[in-house]
């Protein structure tokens, strides 16, 4: 394989102007599969910036939904705190109708 790790390329003899010396391809296709690699190397750029936008969004929605969870829990332990004491002050004057008797 003359220095390639391809399997079934071998080098070019001597290729086009634009392709480096030793290129493994000739010409036009090594000018198609630079352009292509060019074409990949932006769309995995694109993808990788899309995945980095979408774990930003992601945190800050997990974020807001800790933050809205706490909210929540703090509301319903109040309440419950609230309701307490509503059972305690029926249970003092239902305790103090049952002495006037």
């Amino acid at each position: 394989m003359a220095g390639s790790e391809l399997p079934g390329v071998d080098l070019a003899p001597g290729g086009a102007a634009d392709a480096p010396q030793g290129a493994l391809v000739e010409g036009d296709r090594y000018t198609s599969l630079l352009s292509r690699a060019e074409s990949l190397e932006g769309d995995l750029r694109k993808a990788l910036e899309a995945r980095e936008l979408a774990q930003r969004e992601l945190h800050e929605s997990q974020a807001l939904a800790r933050m809205l969870w706490a909210k929540a829990r703090q509301r319903d332990q109040e309440l419950a705190k609230l309701r307490g004491r509503k059972r305690k002050r029926r249970w003092g004057a239902h305790w103090l109708r049952w002495r006037r008797m």
